[in-house]
């Protein structure tokens, strides 16, 4: 599992032009909050281990977060296991797109779960005790073909429309915002759905105003 990560870390994001041409800008409301919808959906394939969409946030030109939906699977000790993984990477490391995380942030494994909010819950740096990751997960199902190990974790499967809690920095200063998703049940169709910040720095925004 391990080696997923550095493999993240090798391969970056690269710009999708198809995504960006399919962006629709809508007027800011809220009194300085910047909204785009998405409406893209990426699905699980095991032959393309890494699927992945990449995204500019801040329509500033470069790549700030990319979700994928990883096929892991090989064998460990003569047990073949078989796993999916939704993540964010932030190709830029955690510097400049941070995430609210559960309190201390792992399962009882290697995963750092990205907490699912629900519409209007505040975002600020009260909401979680850790923004700084640049890999995230939203939810995880491993198998292993003897049965030792096999589970489902994360809470955005099957949960329906879900909001992701980030800052990202622009001009040195951190905006707060949110992201909406949803991810079936079998953690293979995510769809992400639209975004929005505020405009100002250091200003707290609730999930799904915009």
């Amino acid at each position: 599992m391990l080696i997923i990560m550095a493999v993240l870390l090798i391969t970056g994001c690269s710009k999708d032009k198809n995504l960006q041409d399919k962006q629709v800008d809508t007027p800011t409301g809220g009194g300085g909050i910047i909204y785009r919808q998405f409406n893209q959906t990426i699905e699980w394939e095991q032959s393309n281990q890494y699927n992945h969409i990449d995204i500019d946030i801040d329509e500033d030109s470069t790549n700030e977060l990319a979700f994928y939906i990883v096929s892991e699977y090989g064998t460990i000790l003569d047990v073949f296991y078989d796993n999916i993984l939704v993540q964010t990477y932030c190709p830029e490391s955690s510097t400049k797109i941070q995430f609210a995380n559960y309190e201390g942030g792992t399962d009882p494994y290697i995963y750092v779960l990205t907490k699912p909010n629900s519409p209007g819950t505040l975002i600020n740096d009260e909401l979680g005790e850790n923004f700084e990751r640049d890999i995230t997960y939203l939810s995880v199902k491993v198998n292993s073909s003897n049965g030792a190990v096999q589970y489902t974790t994360g809470d955005f499967y099957g949960a329906g429309d879900t909001y992701i809690a980030f800052k990202i920095k622009i001009d040195e200063e951190y905006h707060y915002g949110w992201r909406r998703v949803n991810l079936s049940g079998d953690l293979k169709t995510l769809q992400i759905i639209d975004r929005a910040y505020q405009s100002e720095p250091d200003v707290p925004i609730n999930a799904g105003t915009h």
